[in-house]
């Protein structure tokens, strides 16, 4: 660190503290805020090599860095660092992009502070991620690590992001971590768009039905069933409930839209203990659920690889790389199979007895250890497991829009059919 020499002066005017720091060398200007040991704050400048040294020099100092700029600073009245944004959810073709462009600048052998405040221009203002690179930013500065920032940055992000990311930290290996998470969310974001072209149709389809279905229910059933009651004659079943539904749904209008916020207001702010419960269900349905584990299983094993190739042992990581694989069962199932592990049950045997991997992955993880060579034998299953994850894939996404296709047309058949059944026993009396 270099030597420099410091003034420090009480600025009545905006009530908190200025500070002028010069290095004795070279540099440039960085303009900061930061708290000191007694509770005031600086506004201030420095000059030094580089963001990591200027923040060091600021801590050296016994000083809180809360801020650093290549400008300088306006000290607004509301002061603060990270703005209140609509939703801290995060996508994954957001998070594809964060971990391709951070793995990119990282792998240029650019320092963690300077790549998160070299993204940070190119994200536009207030958008979901550069709030989230400010509030990176801002825990990087107060001397956390890329982990704990985002751990602390109060952001949602998929279940793989910050085990992985934790991963990459704790082996040395972060630009392979982000890499590998970026393949994984470009994969997903290549999926969900084939869903979306093979659910486009039948959402049509469906938005017509419900279009059909009010129409039906408001405008046809309740005189249908008028003219039935009228002619003593018992009311169809669909029409006594469509007109049912219709008469209540119009007595009670007001009722039923603060429902129906209330209903679409859970479902947006579900909790954690319920996207849980959903997940271990989806992972029982057939074609969905088997889908879902080589994907996971995908996940576990280039987690698991990218701690051993660093020599960390078996035991230390495989909570971590459960938990970045997303299987039911969450850390409690996770930390019980270490405990197996770390007792000198061997990983294959211990997966054996869970519903976690398949079998076939089990048997290429067995070989490995009996070889010695995990390492080489899970890349093995990276590839393995995507390949299988891409048919199932491609296996659901072909049969989702015909199953869907066929509900759909039965229930508006059976509508139909109701009300020509009707329309064909009043006939019937007529005549």
């Amino acid at each position: 660190m270099r030597d420099a020499a410091y003034r420090l002066e009480r600025s009545p005017p905006s009530m908190c503290w200025e500070w002028s720091m010069s290095a004795s060398a070279g540099g440039q200007t960085y303009y900061f805020r930061a708290g000191a040991p007694e509770g005031g704050v600086f506004l201030g400048q420095l000059r030094a090599a580089s963001a990591d040294e200027a923040l060091g020099l600021l801590r050296q100092k016994g000083f809180q860095p809360l801020r650093l700029e290549l400008r300088p600073i306006r000290d607004a009245w509301f002061n603060r660092e990270i703005s209140v944004g609509s939703s801290n959810r995060l996508t994954t073709a957001e998070c594809e992009s964060f971990c391709r462009e951070l793995a990119l600048l990282l792998a240029s052998g650019i320092a963690v502070m300077d790549a998160i405040a070299i993204l940070l221009p190119s994200q536009r203002r207030g958008s979901r991620p550069a709030r989230f690179a400010t509030a990176l930013r801002y825990g990087l500065r107060l001397g956390r690590s890329l982990s704990q920032a985002i751990e602390s940055s109060d952001f949602r992000m998929p279940t793989d992001f910050l085990p992985v990311m934790r991963a990459g930290e704790e082996t040395g290996l972060l630009p392979a971590a982000l890499t590998m998470l970026a393949e994984s969310y470009a994969d997903a974001n290549r999926f969900a768009r084939a869903y979306s072209s093979a659910l486009a149709y039948p959402a049509l389809l469906l938005c017509v039905s419900i279009l059909v279905f009010g129409l039906i229910a408001f405008l046809v059933a309740p005189n249908l069933a008028s003219l039935f009651t009228s002619m003593d004659r018992p009311v169809p079943f669909a029409i006594s409930a469509l007109a049912g539904g219709a008469s209540f749904v119009g007595g009670n209008l007001l009722a039923t839209g603060v429902v129906m916020l209330c209903v679409l207001a859970a479902i947006g702010g579900a909790s954690a203990a319920i996207g849980r419960r959903l997940h271990a269900v989806l992972f029982r349905v057939p074609f969905v659920g088997d889908a879902m584990r080589w994907s996971a299983s995908r996940r576990f094993a280039a987690t698991l690889r990218l701690y051993l190739s660093s020599n960390v042992p078996v035991a230390t990581a495989l909570p971590n790389a459960l938990i970045s694989a997303g299987f039911p069962g969450g850390p409690e199932q996770a930390r019980r199979l270490a405990d197996r592990v770390r007792g000198g049950a061997r990983l294959s045997t211990s997966l054996d007895g869970t519903v976690f991997l398949p079998p076939k992955l089990i048997h290429m993880i067995a070989v490995g250890e009996s070889g010695g060579r995990m390492v080489e034998v899970l890349g093995a299953v990276v590839t393995e497991a995507k390949n299988r994850f891409e048919q199932r894939m491609a296996l659901v996404s072909a049969l989702l829009a015909p199953i869907l296709i066929l509900i759909v047309g039965f229930l508006i058949g059976t509508v139909i059919f109701s009300v020509f059944s009707a329309l064909l026993d009043i006939n019937e009396v007529v005549l």
